[in-house]
């Protein structure tokens, strides 16, 4: 039976009429997401030196002058910026190095900066004040024969085995291989992460997946789900890609919180695969409001100035104009899911995903080098709307003038809205479009 995740439309109506359960989950989702330590900062280089720089969150009283370091976090920059921390209350120590040989691990003579001399101090619920801005100087001198073992050995605060975190990027999938048969896909625990992000988070669930072993043959085909989705909605696409050129990459991360964060979380976790694979071109796929997710992203490492080449973007039935249903989910429901909010219509996520220019003279214009393609499906609704939906998304939301103007390509698929990840002509359009791309290339 073909997959069939919740349609968008259903989870907005639903959201009007919540149950008390539900109610009592995403009002504790919300206070959970509350009482976390939130420690961020900038870094930056006397000479403008290009990084990695890699930011490092060290938990407890330990000595910095141990023999290893094992950090709670790290946090990886191709070149200065802002960087941040998501953890549990606790005394914590901040350092930060520029890696001169760009394998992301910490080399004696390497240039590091500690925060306040490697003093520990207290973060507790809410944003730590004031923010940490840190310069590294190739002249800073080396720490005695420190030794910091980063890793990704991730943990999770359930399950068997679990082990208690200090730290959201413990939780992280960064390039884990797996199938999609695993349980963390099934479609209740998708569905579930609306509610419940945060449990979904700590679950360990969120991140990006590969498929198989990394292979620097194949251009990676990044893939983006869209509101209550699991990766297994492309099983009918990836199986279709070319498996001597591409190799599919998933971004799973949970329905419930804001579409800015979770594209920044992924911006994060894509620029430290980039740097530790030396990623040089690779291509993102998306679906519903994983395009919105995935176009975000697009800005914000097109902002950041990451490495890797993006050589075209796909998005499949996106809502570019967001969804009357989330706007009166915002306005009726007594706990609002930050995702309401920016899925309203005229909400300013939306507003800023397309602005070419605003008072603070910012841009959201992806480079020219990114081919973009839109697919839209326009089978669906009743008597009264056939012909004006795909059965959940209004066609005028997803032909939003702005996107079909950024587009090089906009093609009508005949399909529902989720039916469109299944249609022959989609999954044909798709390939000839990659086919294209790599020919250019």
């Amino acid at each position: 039976m073909p997959l069939r995740p919740l349609s968008l439309f259903m989870v907005m109506v639903l959201a009007v009429g919540l149950s008390g359960c539900m109610l009592r989950d995403a009002h504790r989702q919300m206070a959970q997401m509350d009482s976390a330590c939130i420690i961020s900062g900038t870094i930056a280089s006397d000479r403008d030196q290009q990084g990695p720089y890699i930011v490092i969150l060290v938990e407890g009283e330990t000595s910095l002058h141990s023999d290893v370091i094992r950090p709670a976090d790290h946090f990886v920059m191709d070149s200065p910026g802002g960087w941040v921390f998501a953890a549990q209350p606790s005394n914590y120590r901040i350092l930060a190095f520029r890696s001169r040989d760009g394998d992301l691990s910490y080399t004696h003579g390497d240039p590091l900066v500690l925060h306040e001399d490697g003093q520990a101090f207290h973060c507790g619920p809410g944003l730590f004040e004031p923010e940490i801005d840190l310069v590294i100087a190739d002249t800073n001198e080396a720490v005695g024969d420190l030794h910091i073992e980063l890793s990704r050995e991730r943990g999770s605060f359930f399950g068997e085995g679990a082990r208690m975190m200090s730290s959201l990027g413990q939780a992280t999938a960064f390039g884990e291989v797996t199938t999609l048969d695993h349980a963390r896909f099934a479609t209740d625990v998708a569905t579930d992460s609306l509610w419940r992000p945060v449990d979904f988070m700590l679950g360990g669930h969120a991140g990006v997946y590969l498929l198989d072993t990394y292979d620097p043959e194949r251009e990676p085909v990044l893939l983006v789900h869209g509101i209550n989705g699991t990766p297994r909605v492309f099983s009918k696409l990836i199986a279709s890609l070319d498996p001597e050129r591409f190799q599919p990459w998933i971004y799973y991360y949970p329905s419930g919180i804001g579409l800015n964060e979770n594209a920044e979380y992924l911006t994060n976790i894509m620029l430290e695969l980039e740097l530790r694979h030396g990623i040089e071109r690779l291509h993102v796929i998306a679906h519903s409001m994983g395009g919105l997710v995935a176009r975000q992203f697009l800005l914000n490492r097109h902002a950041r100035q990451s490495p890797a080449e993006v050589g075209h973007f796909i998005t499949l039935s996106t809502p570019w104009g967001g969804h009357a249903a989330a706007g009166r989910a915002t306005d009726s429901s007594p706990i609002v899911l930050p995702v309401w909010k920016d899925l309203a219509p005229n909400s300013e996520f939306l507003a800023n995903l397309f602005v070419e220019s605003n008072h603070h003279g910012e841009t959201a214009v992806l480079p020219e080098s990114i081919r973009k393609s839109l697919l839209f499906s326009h089978h669906g609704g009743d008597r009264l709307t056939r012909g004006t939906s795909d059965g959940v998304i209004a066609l005028s939301s997803l032909l939003r003038p702005e996107a079909q103007q950024s587009a090089a390509q906009v093609y009508g698929i005949d399909a529902s809205h989720a039916g469109i990840l299944e249609h022959p002509d989609a999954i044909l359009k798709v390939n000839r479009i990659l086919e294209q791309d790599i020919t250019k290339h």
